[in-house]
C-alpha cells in the first residue's frame, strides 16, 4: 500500500500525547479526515468483550517529576505487556491491573524515538492480542480501547482515515523520527489515560497503538501501526529491566 510522507509539509501542528496530557510540537500538519460520521462502534460486542481481558491499565509512579503516570496497555505475548513509552517516561516502578487483579512489572524495552515500551509482568495469565501483518485501507472501521483518565475499560468507536509515514520529533524533542502511522477519526479525540490502547478490527486483530491526538483536529487521533510494533517483537524474550529515560516535561 502507497504511503504518504508528511514530512515535507511546511506548516507545523502539536500533538498531544494522550497518556500523561504532554504536548509535543514540531510535527507536520496532516489534513483532517474527510469521511462520514462514526455513529457506532464498529466491532461486534463479542470482540470486543473477548479483547478486553487482555488490555490493562498501566501505573508508574516517577518520583523524579513528582507524577503519577497512567495509561493503557495490551498483552502481546505470554507475560509481555506493550503500551507507549511516554506512560512510562521516567518511572521508578510500574503496575498493571487486568481483570481486577494487581501485578507488578518491569519495564525491559524502552523507545523513546517510537515511543514504545514492553512491560515484563510474572503471572499475568491473559492471552496475547495478535497483530495484524500488514496495514489496512483508508476507511477500516476500527475500535480504541483503553481507560480513559484511568476509568472503568471503554470501547471508542473509531475509523482508519489515512497510513502515512510521519516525521517528527520523539517523547523528549531531541531527534527526528519517521514512523509508519494510522490518521485515526475518533470522536473526541483518544482521551488522557487510553493512550498505549490497542486499535483493533472488527475481527479483534491489533491495527495498532494509540498514542496521541492532532490539536488542529478534535476529532483526529495518531497510532503507531502494527508492522512499526512488530519491529519490537525482539524485545519480547528478553527479561532485564531497563531505564526508562528523563520525564517527559
Amino acid at each position: 500500500m502507497m504511503r504518504a510522507p508528511l514530512a515535507a509539509l511546511a506548516a507545523v501542528a502539536a500533538v498531544v500525547l494522550a497518556g500523561c496530557a504532554q504536548v509535543v510540537t514540531g510535527m507536520p500538519k496532516v489534513p483532517a479526515a474527510v469521511l462520514p460520521a462514526i455513529t457506532s462502534t464498529p466491532a461486534p460486542d463479542a470482540v470486543v468483550e473477548a479483547a478486553r481481558h487482555s488490555v490493562v491499565k498501566v501505573r508508574a509512579p516517577a518520583g523524579d517529576c513528582g507524577r503519577l503516570l497512567g495509561g493503557t496497555g495490551f498483552v502481546v505475548a505470554p507475560n509481555r505487556v506493550l503500551t507507549a513509552a511516554h506512560v512510562v517516561a521516567g518511572s521508578d516502578s510500574v503496575s498493571i491491573s487486568a481483570d481486577d487483579t494487581v501485578l507488578d512489572g518491569q519495564v525491559i524495552s524502552y523507545d523513546a524515538a517510537a515511543d514504545v515500551a514492553i512491560i515484563d509482568v510474572p503471572g499475568l495469565a491473559a492471552a496475547p492480542l495478535n497483530l495484524a501483518g500488514l496495514p489496512v485501507a483508508p476507511a477500516t472501521e476500527a475500535v480504541a480501547l483503553g481507560f480513559p483518565d484511568g476509568g472503568a475499560f471503554t470501547a471508542l468507536p473509531a475509523r482508519v482515515s489515512q497510513v502515512v509515514d510521519l516525521t517528527g520529533p520523539d517523547i523528549y524533542r531531541t531527534t527526528t523520527v519517521t514512523r509508519a502511522v494510522y490518521i485515526v477519526s475518533l470522536p473526541g479525540g483518544l482521551p488522557a489515560g487510553a493512550s498505549g490502547g490497542p486499535l483493533v478490527d472488527r475481527s479483534g486483530r491489533v491495527l495498532g497503538i494509540m498514542f496521541g491526538n492532532d490539536v488542529e483536529h478534535a476529532d483526529t487521533g495518531f497510532a503507531l501501526t502494527s508492522v512499526e510494533l512488530a519491529r519490537h517483537t525482539t524485545a519480547l524474550t528478553g527479561g532485564l529491566p531497563v531505564w526508562t529515560g528523563d520525564c517527559v516535561s
